[in-house]
């Protein structure tokens, strides 16, 4: 028996879309990371972010709102693997240029690595 008769007709349809269709320009880290995480890890995120329908969601457990106070949370979607000047200029088109925010990319992305290790990814 074939691989595809274990899978839906849906199912197959959306892999075959996921080939012809598969986004340029992802970071090749990001790629090579994919392809060398352990299958049960690949599956689990990619089951997550299937079931949030094609939205990662990341949410720090531990948040205690202030006196009288709540915690909203958002989910924001983003690229990370877009360049981070590029996006700063999309989202601030008139952030000055001695701003800080222009030299913090790298710091972002290493805290985004790391808290995705401590993390849970909600759906």
């Amino acid at each position: 028996m074939s691989d595809k008769a274990l899978i839906t007709d849906e199912e197959l349809e959306l892999a075959q879309k996921f080939l012809r269709q598969f986004p340029r320009g992802v970071h090749p880290n990001i790629i090579k990371e994919l392809n060398g995480s352990p299958k049960e890890i690949f599956d689990m995120n990619f089951r997550q972010f299937l079931q949030n329908k094609g939205r990662m969601q990341f949410i720090t457990t531990g948040i205690a709102p202030p006196p009288n106070g709540i915690v909203i949370l958002l989910t924001i979607p983003v690229n990370e693997s877009r360049e981070w000047n590029g996006a700063v200029k999309a989202a601030g088109p008139d952030t000055d240029r001695n701003s800080g925010i222009w030299k913090v990319g790298d710091h972002i992305r290493r805290w985004l690595a790391l808290s995705k290790g401590s993390s849970k990814s909600g759906s």
